[in-house]
């Protein structure tokens, strides 16, 4: 099975194959039992067995009719690129795009503690001029919060301008 679906057949070609009287069981031919394997059956027979299965579809990756250059952007707003073999890849084989830029510019691999900050802001300009790397988010947030009072200080604040008490002021006019 394994030699036919190497060799370029498809798992239904192979199901079929096994469903013909000559490739069936001596106890299943002489029992008079219909067998007919589905192509989920030899997947997962094949699976089992630590097959390395073909990539599916009409094409995958360069190859498919939707691809857009291995480019995504993700929820959070980050310009995704497709690279299944970084060992930082997440399930559907993508790495954030400044993390490579980063990485292409140093010489070798970010450690996950390792943060790259964007100084204008704008997480799709991955240009090396506009990123920072530290070592830390520790390092990070001090360099982002640098200059900016804690919460609890401003709203202490807030609350205290809107208790102050504000003296009518006279006009010259009047006095």
């Amino acid at each position: 099975m394994l030699a036919e679906y190497y060799s370029g057949k498809s798992l239904e070609d192979i199901a079929t194959a096994l469903a013909s009287p000559e490739r069936q069981p001596y106890w299943i031919r002489t029992l008079g039992h219909k067998y007919e394997p589905s192509a989920q059956v030899i997947h997962k027979v094949m699976a089992r067995a630590g097959c390395k299965f073909r990539e599916q579809g009409v094409g995958a990756g360069s190859a498919h009719w939707n691809w857009k250059g291995g480019l995504t952007i993700d929820p959070e707003g980050y310009v995704l690129q497709h690279t299944p073999g970084h060992p930082n890849a997440n399930w559907g084989g993508y790495v954030r795009q400044h993390r490579l830029v980063m990485e292409a510019h140093i010489g070798r691999l970010l450690t996950d503690e390792e943060v790259v900050h964007h100084e204008d802001k704008n997480k799709s300009n991955n240009d090396i001029s506009n990123l920072i790397l530290f070592a830390n988010n520790s390092e990070h947030l001090a360099y982002e919060l640098k200059g900016i009072p804690p919460k609890y200080l401003r709203d202490k604040w807030e609350r205290e301008k809107s208790t102050s008490i504000q003296l009518p002021v006279q006009s010259p006019d009047k006095a």
